[in-house]
């Protein structure tokens, strides 16, 4: 086994030696998007600065994850190798670019304006939250001075309405994700319009709706993972058996921001911590609809896990309907980048979650936590468009996941999944064998990037565990790197075609 590991380290060695400038012409996102409803630009990438920098920090990495002497030494010039995702902007036809992604496929064009008002649209809205604004403040804007303005403002625009009316629209919650200010406020859309450019205000979005990214359930089934199987097979070829690179997840704390979790499951021994919920109405964490506790399962079960020694946490943010709202999110991931500040060892927040349009309020709390050294990864979604028109996945600071099905004896693209030049790697999302809710001992299959998101968080484990001095840029960057290229079947155009390797 040792003589097999360190063939298929220099054998990585010499493929990004010799590849380094390839490496930095696929770093740039110059692609377009081939689902883009109207003509606009995209933002170029900017590429990995200077490759051989990039292969020593690889070569440490590889090295402290074979028992190297060499702790990392990762130079602050390396960035993701997934560049930053288009914003929204105003495309090249001149309408506005408010709510619509505008790509052209000749055109590389930086936009410095980006809309401060953004109301998203989402897949069927709930009537409780079709006037609910979250409206992110400027850093040094005076928060509890901002709530009064804010509250008297719209009171004056609507002064003519019933005094009824008047008390339903105030602010709601007041509250702060690192360095980001935030407040949630019921309104009416055109008092938002009339208050967007608020000197304390940097940007305004309306309460969306999120789901599990799964695709559907399948029946139980007693069968080994075909995807666990095959995260540590270069060729794609099963052999019934799973060797992790790196260590077992020890040390490492995940965050399943989620329906929760079965935390009595047989597949989890002790390993569950209970984190809290955020569903009204609901103070367990405990799963009452299953993609949580499957979730679990996927990234550190003992059965059917990567990282089979990881603590895992339950956040309930979605509800046993398996919805759940923008705000209830946000407040999910700030709970995770406080909790974590109370570990010993190194976090992930796994969003196997979807939402169908951009929220700029999810990515700023997405970049608290990877400023805080937290990894995020994120599910591509299953609507089979372009990931980079929705959030998470238009993230630049998360780690994109597509899903990959296993066909005819083929390994292929999943046909449900999102794709994109959002996505950073590929993993088995289809037809894959987890815990079930039902019972301590159950067991289900289920399709969907969320399952594919799950292996890409215990992988990411197995390195943290490791190496706990990774940052996430790095850990972002060797998930790449170490990922199989080319072996996936049927992938849409620019989609990086790399699926996730974790073995020795």
């Amino acid at each position: 086994m040792a003589h097999h590991c360190s063939t298929a380290v220099i054998l990585v060695l010499l493929v990004i030696g010799q590849n380094a400038q390839a490496l930095s012409i696929a770093a740039r996102r110059l692609f377009p998007n081939p689902i883009s409803p109207q003509p606009g630009s995209l933002t170029a990438a900017k590429p990995v600065s200077k490759p051989k920098k990039a292969t020593t920090v690889t070569s440490n990495i590889l090295s402290g994850l074979f028992g190297g002497n060499k702790g990392p030494q990762v130079p602050p010039s390396v960035g993701f190798l997934k560049p930053a995702a288009p914003f929204i902007s105003a495309s090249s036809n001149g309408k506005s670019g408010l709510g619509v992604l505008g790509i052209s496929s000749r055109r590389v064009t930086q936009f410095a304006d980006v809309p401060k008002l953004k109301l998203a649209g989402s897949a069927k809205p709930r009537a409780s939250d079709s006037r609910k604004f979250i409206v992110r403040l400027k850093n040094n804007a005076n928060a509890l001075k901002a709530e009064r303005t804010l509250t008297a403002a719209v009171k004056t625009l609507n002064s003519r309405q019933p005094l009824s009316v008047l008390k339903s629209k105030k602010v709601t919650k007041n509250f702060q994700v690192g360095k980001s200010k935030f407040l949630t406020m019921y309104a009416d859309v055109t008092d938002m319009e009339q208050l967007k450019n608020d000197p304390n205000i940097e940007y305004i979005e309306q309460n969306v709706r999120v789901w599990p990214a799964s695709y559907c359930a399948l029946t139980n089934s007693k069968a080994s993972s075909w995807g666990l199987d095959m995260l540590d097979s270069r060729r794609g070829k099963f052999d019934k058996k799973f060797r992790p690179i790196g260590n077992d997840g020890r040390g490492v704390y995940v965050y399943i921001l989620d329906t929760g979790i079965r935390s009595s499951h047989s597949d989890f021994d002790t390993r569950v911590i209970s984190g809290k919920s955020f569903v009204s109405g609901r103070r367990s964490d405990q799963d009452g609809h299953g993609h949580g506790t499957h979730i679990a399962s996927l990234v550190g079960g003992k059965t059917y896990g990567v990282a089979r020694k990881v603590n895992l946490v339950a956040v309930k943010i979605l509800k046993d309907d398996a919805y759940g709202t923008l705000v209830d999110v946000l407040d999910g991931m700030d709970y995770a980048i406080s909790d974590c500040k109370k570990r010993k060892g190194r976090c992930i927040i796994n969003l196997s979650l979807t939402a169908m349009t951009v929220s700029h309020a999810w990515e700023d709390v997405i970049k608290e936590a990877t400023d805080q050294g937290i990894v995020v990864t994120a599910a591509a979604g299953n609507s089979q468009r372009d990931a980079c028109l929705g959030s998470p996945a238009h993230s630049n600071h998360a780690i994109v996941i597509a899903g990959a099905q296993y066909k005819d004896s083929k390994l292929g693209f999943a046909s449900y999944s999102n794709y994109g030049p959002c996505v950073n790697v590929i993993a088995p999302g289809t037809s894959i064998l987890g815990a079930s809710h039902s019972s301590n001992a159950g067991t289900t299959k289920l399709d969907g990037s969320s399952q594919a998101t799950a292996f890409v968080s215990g992988a990411a484990a197995l390195f943290l565990s490791a190496m706990p001095n990774l940052t996430p840029r790095v850990v972002s960057m060797f998930l790449h790197l170490w990922s199989t290229h080319g072996i996936v079947q049927s992938v849409p155009r620019d989609t990086p075609n790399r699926m996730l390797y974790a073995g020795c």
